[in-house]
């Protein structure tokens, strides 16, 4: 007996995995259950109707190096008899692809990790050109005309070389609260910025209102899909310009920021048992001088 590698022809079973049953609906499902198996907790589905049609699909979840990255998009890139975690939907290695492709001829997927920002693309034109399994793959710069890549490169995990989380408490609190297991989840060093505020029912120069600190950042920023993405962000929170918000005034009285190196004191998502679905928990401030930043 000999044997002998017989390895799939490209163009033809690239194109056959079209075939495979996907409805439109049924292949967003796939996609997004993807994202929820990487612990992302928004998703975003983008889109603008032209004659160069595109659908992005933008999440917070847990992001990809570029090896992890290339064997996502490896066909097959899964054992269907291996033991998964428990919020591991995928089975095949096969949804990814099979489900984008289905309704495309060219799958762009960029991730980012270690504020790095890696791309790999399946282009059926250029693999039946290739006549072999040609996955493209690009750096950060070739990336610069795709859209909405501003808002990967602005998130918390990405391009910038650091990070930050700002939180308020009253002037005279001993400790902050930090509301999730992904506020202080990274596994670059960042930083934690304390705003002490006391509540003012006098309205001065020294005051200011809730609706008037969100107008003075959104004057500050010049680029309109950052602007989206913040008011995205407050909508989250449960914010809307309500003339409420205008009763409540405010005065600072300090600001400091703290060092978040492997060594701060906090709960992180990996170190956190999978059946924990969410967690709140404060920091004692003494605890973390040796963290303040100058």
């Amino acid at each position: 007996m000999f044997e002998k590698v017989c390895v799939p022809y490209a163009p033809t079973l690239i194109e056959s995995m079209r075939s495979i049953g996907y409805s439109f609906p049924s292949a967003i499902a796939d996609l997004l259950d993807n994202s929820v198996s990487v612990h992302a907790k928004h998703i975003d589905i983008l889109t603008n109707p032209s004659s160069d049609p595109f659908l992005v699909i933008l999440d917070d979840g847990d992001g990809m190096t570029k090896e992890k990255l290339y064997e996502a998009m490896r066909y097959g890139s899964s054992n269907p008899l291996a033991e998964r975690a428990t919020d591991d939907l995928g089975r095949f290695g096969l949804g990814l692809k099979a489900a984008s492709l289905s309704q495309c001829r060219r799958l762009v997927v960029v991730s980012k990790c270690n504020n790095e920002i890696n791309a790999c693309a399946w282009d059926l034109d250029y693999v039946i050109q290739k006549g072999v399994w040609a996955l493209q793959c690009f750096d950060e710069k070739e990336l610069a005309h795709y859209p909405y890549i501003d808002r990967l490169k602005v998130s918390q995990q990405g391009t910038y070389d650091t990070w930050y989380e700002v939180k308020t408490i009253p002037e005279n609190a001993t400790q902050v609260t930090i509301s999730s297991l992904e506020q202080l989840e990274a596994d670059t060093d960042g930083h934690l910025i304390i705003v002490r505020l006391e509540d003012s029912n006098a309205v001065t120069d020294n005051t200011i209102a809730l609706n008037t600190l969100v107008a003075s950042i959104v004057n500050l920023i010049d680029d309109p899909e950052i602007i989206d993405l913040f008011r995205s962000k407050l909508d989250n929170m449960g914010y809307c310009p309500d003339v409420e918000y205008d009763k409540y005034n405010y005065i600072l009285k300090s600001v400091c920021q703290y060092k978040i190196t492997s060594t701060f004191p906090r709960l992180r998502r990996k170190n956190t048992d999978p059946n924990i679905a969410n967690v709140k928990y404060s920091i004692l401030l003494n605890g973390i001088r040796d963290f303040l930043e100058d």
